[in-house]
């Protein structure tokens, strides 16, 4: 049985990029792409993911705001915070949106094991 990914990104050519890494793991597929974090949570919970992976800068709704919407309403999918700016977040904002990873957009390697962990753990 496959596992569903969600990507939220509002540049399209890292939405792409990130789909082809994800669709590189065997037994993930992208069930939605999301342009940005309003349609990452309205997505997610339409879908219901098994995974979503999100960036940080995106407009209407940032990837911490959008997180924290989706921990509001009892969501528990897994969330990956896939950004340029990780060095920038404190551990406190990580664990008040309820994230579960942060891997910097460098970081292909890293986002493809942590991936794998967490649905591992799904």
């Amino acid at each position: 049985m496959s596992k569903t990914v969600l990507i939220a990104d509002d540049r399209g050519e890292v939405r792409k990029a990130t789909r082809k890494i994800i669709e590189s793991i065997p037994g993930c597929v992208v069930c939605a792409e999301a342009v940005d974090g309003a349609d990452a949570v309205q997505k997610a919970r339409e879908l219901e993911p098994d995974l979503v992976i999100m960036d940080l800068a995106m407009p209407h709704m940032n990837g911490f705001d959008a997180a924290r919407a989706l921990r509001i309403t009892g969501s528990h999918v897994p969330i990956i915070l896939f950004t340029g700016y990780d060095s920038l977040i404190s551990p406190a904002q990580i664990s008040y949106a309820g994230i579960d990873a942060v891997v910097p957009k460098m970081g292909v390697e890293r986002l493809m094991t942590q991936v794998k962990h967490l649905l591992a753990a799904v």
